[in-house]
């Protein structure tokens, strides 16, 4: 019986004097375990006695071949972070995370997931920040935020069809009778609220149809009141009024 033996040949560039150790258990490079991490084309550079991993420059994209970019086990609180800015009065540049593009006939984009790890008990939460402040948090049943929100506001002045992007739908002019019509194809929890913004719906009635869904039973809602608003969610089966 004969062995055959493949050898696979790793070329890693020496940064600051050193190496990352191989760990024959996780199949990783150990960026704890040496002075430096490996510096690929030279993009890719930076010391990792802090455990702040890597810093990267260059004007081409980086090749990540493996699927996973990953920190070894044990690391303290490991960072993807773009260079501080020092200059006085500089606006820094924006980091951007960005899923691939699909650009075929008729292709779609890919997804970008943003998650915490599982427990053995319970799931991390998810933190939203700015400036290092928590602002929104999801949590695994609860969706916090602890600042005020800036709703999506679409402003109309006669009949209109209320678009899948739209949130609140506000009436600036009402010199007639006019109907708004609600999105054909809903998905459960989709909510839109219609506000009388000029008080004069008492005169000039607002019609909200459902456009083949019932709403509260009825095929029609008759905004019939001055300053009056209406808010709509749907139910999966037809709009309910909240």
């Amino acid at each position: 019986m004969t062995t055959k033996l493949k050898t696979v040949v790793i070329t890693l560039p020496i940064s600051n004097g050193a190496i990352p150790a191989y760990n024959s258990s996780t199949n990783l490079f150990d960026p704890t375990s040496a002075g430096a991490i490996f510096t690929p084309g030279g993009d890719l550079s930076g010391t990792a006695t802090s455990q702040t991993v890597i810093s990267i420059s260059g004007s081409s994209p980086i090749a990540i071949t493996p699927s996973t970019l990953q920190w070894t086990t044990g690391t303290s609180t490991p960072t993807l972070k773009q260079a501080d800015n020092t200059t006085n009065s500089a606006t820094a540049q924006t980091l951007t995370i960005q899923a691939a593009n699909a650009t075929g006939t008729s292709a779609t984009g890919g997804a970008l997931n943003l998650t915490s790890g599982t427990g053995t008990t319970t799931a991390g939460n998810v933190s939203i920040q700015s400036g290092g402040t928590t602002i929104a948090q999801v949590t695994p049943s609860k969706f916090i935020t602890s600042k005020g929100r800036r709703h999506n506001i679409t402003t109309i002045t006669g009949t209109y069809a209320v678009l899948t992007t739209d949130e609140f739908v506000i009436v600036t002019t009402n010199s007639a009778a006019f109907t708004v019509t609600l999105p054909s194809s809903p998905t459960t929890g989709d909510t839109y609220e219609i506000k009388d913004g000029v008080g004069n719906a008492a005169t000039n009635n607002i019609t909200i149809d459902g456009n083949s869904k019932n709403i509260d039973g009825s095929s029609t809602y008759n905004l019939n009141v001055n300053y009056g608003a209406i808010l709509v969610a749907y139910n999966g089966t037809e709009w309910s009024v909240l």
